[in-house]
């Protein structure tokens, strides 16, 4: 027993709760809240980050328990409970799995939908602040030829071992690249414009050209590439780099097209 009133109380406590979680707190605190919302001899509880008798915050949990007496007025019970460890477990956990729901789950680089999403995202810095964005579509050529002449087991392995090196080559640039679906991809290059980006895709298409892929003959790729307009919609971009790409296959694959 403290001396204090509720309202003091509560305006104490709110001190120690982060700062993200304070309205939370004062909501679920509210008298008139607990009043309403709590019927006699039950609780209810929220998890937020309160800081402990070192000054940390941890995760806790939050529990209030609302107890009627015989003269027919009431008092909350309040306890904390310490699920910091638990909590942080479930956050890695979530994390884990948010970033498997953006990877394609054959090669580990981003999927379709990802993909997607980082372009929305740099068109909008495009239009904002006007950092330069390019963008490169590439497929592999003859791979229905690969599929059907050794089987999906070794098309597998052709588009797992090409975007492993394509994506191993990328880290040092300022992009992000994914599987745009079957043996197709996308490289979305920030602060790099279209020359630049070609000259990239030149070097990828030798490296691929130039390497021993295990029982399969000589494996190339066609590349489209683009510098994204300002006020170019995602959908507009997509189909430019497109017919890039159809444009280096028409002119005999194994090459770069600038559109």
């Amino acid at each position: 027993y403290t001396g204090l009133k509720f309202s003091q109380w509560r305006m104490n406590i709110v001190n120690m709760i982060f700062p993200d979680d304070q309205n939370l707190f004062l909501e679920y605190t509210d008298p008139e809240f607990l009043r309403n919302h709590l019927e006699s001899r039950r609780s209810t509880s929220i998890d937020c980050q309160m800081m402990n008798l070192e000054g940390k915050y941890i995760w806790v949990k939050l529990i209030f328990k609302k107890i009627q007496k015989a003269d027919d007025s009431f008092c909350f019970v309040f306890m904390v409970q310490d699920i910091h460890d638990t909590s942080m477990k479930l956050i890695e956990d979530l994390k884990k799995y948010e970033e498997m729901s953006n990877r394609d789950p054959l090669t580990g680089i981003y999927n379709h939908g990802k993909i997607k999403e980082e372009l929305t995202s740099a068109l909008k810095r495009l239009k904002d602040d006007g950092t330069a964005v390019s963008l490169a579509m590439f497929d592999i050529d003859y791979f229905k030829n690969v599929n059907d002449t050794y089987g999906h087991a070794t098309g597998d392995y052709v588009i797992k071992s090409i975007s492993g090196m394509v994506n191993e080559y990328l880290s040092e640039y300022n992009t992000h690249f994914g599987r745009w679906g079957g043996e197709e991809f996308v490289i979305i290059a920030n602060e790099i414009d279209s020359d630049e980006l070609q000259h990239i895709c030149e070097e990828l298409r030798i490296r691929i050209s130039n390497y021993k892929f295990s029982n399969v003959n000589q494996i190339t790729c066609s590349f489209g590439v683009i510098g994204v307009t300002l006020g170019e919609t995602s959908l507009q971009a997509c189909e430019r780099v497109d017919k890039a790409m159809y444009k280096a296959k028409s002119n005999g694959r194994n090459c770069v097209v600038c559109g």
